[in-house]
């Protein structure tokens, strides 16, 4: 009897245990409930190149169409400004297209080139930074660019522009490209190029994955957050101590590992596109500095050719909004919209913006979703 009950009492005291450790391990991740909304403003033509910023406690969007940057009260939803650079033509077809931008308060901002950076401030060119084959001293072995459509960020502390970095002195199937330093560092005041110590995750250095090499990098700060197509985690490193670190993310909807192709297929374009459209992929990533969340978004791997014995497109891949706290712990997942733009997303005060103008003609107007979160 004495026996019997000890082990009573043993089983009561395991109960208690597993019960205490689920309800802490349950007390970490807070419950969050998502609200969505919609808002719309005049359109001036195509807004693929964009940006937001803020200054005391305004918001703005960007977008630059033709000669001009257009300026939007973000909350107003009305254009309050332009800056015409038709004065620039000369240096802009100098160095190259215009590939990326980003602002320093409403009158003055940096604009990315092929071969250059231009820093403008009240509609005038202050200076020229000449990168890329401009300086092949610096960059002689990599070039800077708006990697995955990645936006520049001048940090205003160290006087520095944030940009992605890539090989040029190994192609995307030698293992050394992945040996690279990911993100770059030039010094508005002497034009120094310096990197952040980041480079590829391991699984590039182990497989070859083709197309799925985009780096996608978010800037917030001295922080720069980092997602890869084929990792399922996330990168987090403080560009000025070189302190980071990796974070499990994987989605919930990921039912199958993200498969690499042959290296004796890097030639075949037709291998490397069907692969890249049937395979689970991780793409861009946004922290929300005013709310303490991250955004990431996950592609789910898709068939081929759909059940009506058609090709599928990028487009047909379903797409899930993934919603980490400030712990980096996966809170909620959400399912996007068709017409929703994932390659134009922002965040603002209000949380992740997502532009729903995706799959519709021309219109006289941009919009975009709103997805707010309420703890």
């Amino acid at each position: 009897m004495k026996c019997l009950l000890n082990i009573v009492a043993l089983f009561i005291v395991l109960f208690g245990l597993i019960t205490l450790t689920s309800c802490s391990v349950g007390e970490k991740k807070e419950k969050v409930h998502l609200k969505t909304s919609i808002i719309k403003f005049p359109s001036n033509g195509d807004c693929s190149l964009y940006s937001y910023f803020n200054q005391t406690s305004m918001e703005y969007f960007s977008c630059f169409n033709k000669e001009a940057f257009y300026i939007y009260d973000l909350n107003k939803c009305i254009l309050i400004d332009s800056i015409n650079i038709h004065h620039l033509n000369k240096e802009i077809s100098a160095f190259g297209d215009i590939h990326s931008y980003c602002f320093n308060g409403r009158d003055s901002l940096f604009i990315l080139l092929n071969e250059a950076i231009l820093f403008v401030e009240k509609q005038k060119l202050k200076k020229i930074i000449p990168i890329n084959q401009l300086d092949s001293i610096q960059y002689r072995k990599c070039q800077f660019s708006n990697i995955a459509g990645s936006h520049i960020y001048f940090d205003n502390k160290t006087n520095e522009i944030i940009g992605g970095v890539y090989s040029m002195e190994y192609s995307p199937s030698n293992k050394g490209f992945y040996n690279q330093k990911i993100i770059g560092k030039i010094s508005i005041l002497t034009n120094k190029l310096s990197f952040a110590k980041i480079i590829y995750p391991e699984i590039y250095r182990k497989n070859y994955y083709g197309f799925l090499n985009n780096v996608f990098i978010d800037n917030q700060d001295s922080i720069s957050y980092l997602s890869f197509d084929c990792s399922d985690s996330l990168y987090v490193i403080n560009r000025n101590t070189n302190v980071s670190k990796s974070v499990f993310g994987k989605s919930i909807f990921q039912k199958r590992e993200i498969l690499p192709i042959n290296i004796s297929d890097t030639e075949n374009s037709e291998i490397k596109m069907r692969h890249m459209l049937t395979e689970p992929i991780y793409n861009e990533i946004r922290y929300d500095k005013h709310n303490n969340f991250l955004y990431r978004f996950f592609y789910k791997e898709l068939d081929y050719k759909n059940n009506k014995g058609k090709y599928n497109t990028i487009n047909d891949k379903v797409t899930y909004l993934q919603i980490f706290n400030n712990k980096y712990e996966l809170l909620t997942e959400q399912i996007l919209e068709e017409r929703d733009n994932k390659y134009i997303t922002f965040v603002g005060t209000k949380g992740l913006y997502i532009n729903t103008n995706f799959s519709e003609k021309p219109t006289d107007s941009i919009s975009f979703k709103i997805i707010s979160i309420e703890k």
